[in-house]
């Protein structure tokens, strides 16, 4: 038998405030920009694409694909009833946009819809953070969160439906508009692939 000391030695098992205490730490590092799987990306920005990781990460999950090197990328596949998302991608960047008002770019949703060919100008004009592959049928709107993603696909849906939508209004209001604009959004994605089921099967465009 060993001494007293020992044994409570032998027998010690952290508490759950260690645990508790150690997630603290966490996600104070994550914040700070020194997440684990990000921490070569060089854009560590306070509202920048590594500290906007673990919202995504919180929503979706950790992605499918993840390259932990500068100038890196993550991508979330989404295949999901509910969700009008194709795909996710964080990019280690940090790319300066003026319009409505200065902000920076670095995260893509891609959502798989048809643009018809005469309304292809009018919808790439709304802003110079949207694109549009004709052949794969995607369309991909990049910002720095969720909210502003979602308020540009507004947008797109609007001119798409000739009805009277500001970007700059939509984008300001972003944060109070997201549960709107994430069901409209959704919606508007099932009606589109319903509408253009053959154009979106086609191998051209």
């Amino acid at each position: 038998m060993g001494s007293s000391d020992e044994k409570k030695k032998a027998t010690f098992k952290p508490t759950g405030n260690c645990s508790k205490y150690k997630v603290m730490y966490q996600s104070y590092i994550s914040m700070k920009g020194g997440s684990n799987e990000l921490s070569n990306w060089e854009n560590k920005q306070e509202n920048g694409p590594v500290s906007y990781y673990p919202k995504i990460v919180e929503k979706y999950g950790k992605p499918d694909v993840l390259a932990n090197v500068p100038g890196g990328v993550c991508i979330w596949y989404i295949n999901k009833e509910d969700d009008g998302h194709s795909e996710l991608l964080l990019r280690d960047e940090y790319v300066p946009h003026s319009k409505p008002k200065v902000h920076y770019d670095f995260f893509y949703s891609y959502i798989k819809v048809h643009i018809p060919k005469e309304k292809l100008l009018e919808v790439l004009s709304i802003s110079g953070s949207i694109g549009y592959d004709g052949l794969k049928h995607m369309l991909y709107a990049r910002c720095g969160s969720f909210e502003a993603n979602y308020a540009t696909f507004r947008t797109v849906f609007d001119k798409l439906n000739s009805s009277n939508s500001d970007y700059g209004t939509n984008i300001n209001n972003k944060e109070k508009e997201i549960k709107s604009n994430e069901t409209y959004v959704n919606e508007q994605v099932k009606l589109n692939q319903q509408k253009y089921t053959k154009e979106l099967s086609q191998d051209y465009y």
